[in-house]
């Protein structure tokens, strides 16, 4: 059995990465119009997962492990080399990160800009890089699809001069049923643009919950962003895995928050992204 597949104890079933879901419960689109499958665009859902709630259900909540953001470890792992930030941290010059996304980059959830990834992510990575100047850039735009964001990337993220672009994408085109040849074109098109100006990518898949799942079908635009990642030498940072696992193992309970507590969940969420986001930089550079 893989490291991924060592599941925290439940009632878990046969796992594959990105896969993950007890084995009693059987997970499928809503359907509409007798036959046909259709996706639901609905504009609530682009501030996605930590927003939609019911009262907890009666099951006693599961243990909490010592660490609420461990995952194992080949979901956060960076597979390919960082040369272009490694190279700027050799020479201890600054390191300039762009994190390039939509609401969860911006915030959304988060009870303030301060509590989103991004900043995050700087805060953490400043600590395992003791002495290098980290800059992180929030340039995250709701509601955008992965074509919009390519037509900006020249002003909001080139002209920056990063070394580093985190690309966080997919879940507007899922919501709003963009072909995916077309959103695995405008991927490609923006690392191209990227690479020509000697920036490293990470791409970042979509957020999870279970009730998302029901309404939407991720996997089609994963598994594009995952070949365009392949075919362009750039690394994915497993969000939707990540979140999954959480999501099975008791660690953070999107659906069945009080609305009250959704900021505070939020951030911890955050917290973990960007912990988890500069453990792979950082196993990049070093």
């Amino acid at each position: 059995m893989t490291e991924k597949q060592k599941l925290p104890p439940g009632q878990f079933g046969k796992m594959q990465p990105n896969k993950m879901r007890p084995a009693n419960v059987r997970l499928s689109r809503l359907r509409f119009s007798g036959w046909r499958w259709c996706y639901v665009a609905v504009p609530a859902l682009l501030a996605v997962v930590l927003v939609l709630a019911r009262p907890a259900d009666s099951a006693a909540p599961a243990q909490q492990p010592a660490d609420i953001c461990a995952v194992p470890s080949d979901y956060a792992a960076a597979s390919l080399p960082m040369r272009h930030i490694r190279a700027q941290y050799k020479a201890g010059k600054p390191i300039r990160i762009v994190a390039f996304g939509t609401s969860s980059t911006a915030g959304s959830g988060a009870a303030t800009r301060a509590d989103a990834y991004p900043a995050k992510l700087q805060s953490a990575l400043a600590k395992l890089l003791p002495g290098a100047k980290v800059i992180v850039i929030n340039q995250g735009i709701g509601g955008q699809s992965s074509r919009q964001m390519v037509d900006r990337i020249e002003d909001d993220v080139v002209a920056l001069e990063p070394s580093l672009v985190i690309w966080q994408t997919g879940t507007v085109d899922t919501v709003n049923n963009v072909d995916v040849e077309e959103f695995g074109n405008a991927i490609s098109q923006g690392i191209d643009i990227l690479h020509k100006e000697d920036i490293d990518v990470v791409l970042m898949n979509m957020q999870y919950s279970r009730r998302m799942e029901l309404l939407l079908n991720y996997d089609p635009y994963d598994d594009m962003m995952g070949a365009m990642a392949a075919q362009s030498d750039v690394a994915v940072f497993d969000r939707l895995g990540i979140m999954k696992y959480w999501a099975y193992s008791g660690r953070f309970d999107y659906d069945n928050v009080p609305r009250k507590d959704r900021p505070q969940l939020a951030a911890k969420v955050h917290g973990c992204l960007g912990r988890l986001l500069a453990e792979m930089i950082y196993k990049a550079v070093r």
